[in-house]
């Protein structure tokens, strides 16, 4: 039966046909795919993908079995060339236990007309060759990278793991685990409300952008995602649309380390770790020194959006540890600057000047009614003195928006 599936599948999608008559699908990223064999069963798979801001890396632990006898079984994986909307996997890798295999490609057959290629990419397959005895076992591994697949107006970051295919070998698998660990700042994983001014209705429209998994059956513990199905072929695939980067950072200078694994980045302020710092760079206490957060998930053509914006959480000075931030400077008094869009018009807010406490603790601006922002600035004005170095620091910045009702 699956024979026939498979052969259908095949015909509906115009597989390209190796020297060996091994067909392989045309998907995206996910299992590896059967030849022309009925004996092998795929018996369970260990999926990890490893979330990073600009791309994700997935190792795959797949455990085979061959129901037949002596054989060589040539597996594909699907990859494409880079396009508007997809990113080629780089860095693929089988091992057939601990031996590294050799990787062989192949194109897809494709009529001469490419007008497409550039928004869908052009099809190739990354191949190996497994030998495999009568009723052998064998411990596959895959390893590839891949960057943030999108839509056409860039509104989320895809990872996409196709699961369909897995049906395709011998029998059920038994036992299917994912496990996905999120190794991005927990801000651009929460569910934000942004607002675009319509100027035909002049109405502010709200567009919600959050975090979506498929299927819906996982558990999440604010690290990993997990996901684990039993006896099953599978007619669903693994699919995360995360936000994009909604908040971009800069800043006029930075301190400079001489440590390596130690950085002062505006990006410190929201990677939710207190212990980390954006560290101004002047030799003087950094009077006059600010840093920009732009907001802004994507333009639609009608300017960028906005957050509405209720208040701003500081955690002030270096929030490591109480001798840190004693020893460096503090803000003691701060301007705030904004800029908002009203359709493709950028409207300047009303400077407003404020008085932060000398503490470790978060502490709040509270603005009288909320703010609509698209760019927001904080300049340094006065500071706390530090016992030891002349450094001012800020460790956290966190925006409180309006949620959509």
């Amino acid at each position: 039966m699956k024979r026939c599936i498979f052969l259908f599948i095949l015909l509906l999608f115009s597989c390209l046909l190796f020297s060996d008559d091994a067909p392989v699908l045309p998907v995206q990223s996910g299992n590896v795919i059967p030849v022309n064999n009925d004996d092998i069963q795929l018996k369970d798979e260990q999926i990890d993908i490893y979330l990073n801001r600009k791309s994700y890396d997935v190792e795959v632990n797949y455990t085979f079995v061959n129901r037949g006898n002596k054989q060589e079984v040539i597996m594909g994986f699907p990859n494409k060339t880079s396009s508007a909307y997809t990113k080629t996997i780089q860095g693929f890798r089988a091992y057939d236990g601990s031996r590294e295999l050799k990787i062989f490609r192949k194109d897809k057959e494709t009529s001469k007309n490419s007008e497409n290629e550039q928004w869908v990419g052009k099809e190739f397959y990354e191949c190996f060759k497994i030998t495999f005895n009568k009723g052998e076992v064998k411990k596959i591994k895959n390893r590839y990278s891949q960057e943030y697949g999108t839509n056409y107006y860039g509104s989320f970051r895809l990872v996409e793991y196709i699961l369909k295919t897995g049906a395709l070998w011998k029998d059920k698998i038994e036992d299917i685990k994912a496990v996905i660990h999120v190794n991005i700042p927990q801000h651009e994983l929460e569910k934000k409300t942004f607002y675009f001014y319509n100027s035909e209705t002049a109405k502010w429209e709200p567009s919600i952008f959050e975090l979506k998994i498929y299927p819906n059956e996982y558990q999440w513990n604010g690290k990993e995602i997990f996901m684990n199905f039993k006896n099953i072929e599978p007619d669903f695939d693994i699919r995360l649309e995360l936000q994009p980067e909604l908040i971009q950072l800069s800043a006029s200078s930075q301190l400079k380390s001489n440590n390596p694994k130690i950085n002062y980045l505006p990006e410190n302020v929201l990677d939710g770790r207190p212990e980390t710092a954006w560290v101004e760079g002047k030799k003087d206490s950094g009077i006059g020194e600010y840093i920009d957060l732009y907001m802004s998930p994507t333009s639609r053509g009608e300017g960028d959006g906005c957050l509405l914006v209720e208040k701003i959480g500081i955690i002030n000075g270096y929030g490591a540890n109480s001798d840190l931030f004693m020893k460096n400077n503090r803000v003691k008094k701060i301007k705030l600057s904004y800029s908002y869009y009203m359709g493709e018009e950028l409207k300047e807010g009303k400077d407003m000047f404020f008085d932060l406490k000398d503490s470790i603790e978060m502490q709040y601006i509270v603005f009288p009614k909320p703010l609509y922002m698209t760019q927001c600035r904080l300049t340094i004005l006065d500071v706390y003195k530090g016992s030891k170095y002349n450094d001012t620091c800020i460790s956290e910045i966190k925006l409180f928006s309006v949620p959509e009702e």
